[in-house]
């Protein structure tokens, strides 16, 4: 399960750093789902309605732990938090969005990947708190 935990993390931090690079330097070479059969418009929707509130959410959670004076218990807790709010996100979404496929194939990685990353912030908090006792 270790070696799958770091697998993901490392696919994840690969597509996420070149979504990342092609949405500020090259914007327009990834404009919809391939094979979704979406119009850019069709797609930017579905950006407004999932990418960026889940960006919002988690803004406001970390302000929220910030004032109650808790900190997060381990260096995936602020990543899990993100894929939670976009699964959440994605979740409503599929009520009022168009359906689709791809947004359910989307939905479902995302399922995947945030039972992977709970996985593997469960590991690291159990080391932070067996290396303090």
């Amino acid at each position: 399960m270790t070696r799958l935990i770091r697998y993901s993390l490392g696919l994840m931090f690969a597509f996420f750093s070149i979504m990342s690079f092609f949405m500020i330097f090259i914007p327009d070479a990834i404009l919809v789902f391939p094979g979704s059969n979406w119009t850019s418009e069709q797609m930017a929707e579905w950006r407004l309605r999932t990418i960026l509130p889940a960006f919002y959410l988690t803004i406001c959670y970390f302000i929220y732990r910030y004032f109650s004076g808790r900190n997060p218990t381990s260096t995936i807790w602020p990543i899990l938090i993100v894929i939670f709010f976009f699964m959440m996100t994605q979740i409503i979404s599929l009520f009022n969005n168009y359906f689709s496929w791809v947004q359910l194939f989307s939905l479902f990685l995302t399922i995947l990947v945030f039972l992977l990353l709970r996985e593997a912030h469960n590991r690291r908090k159990n080391e932070i708190f067996n290396k303090a006792l």
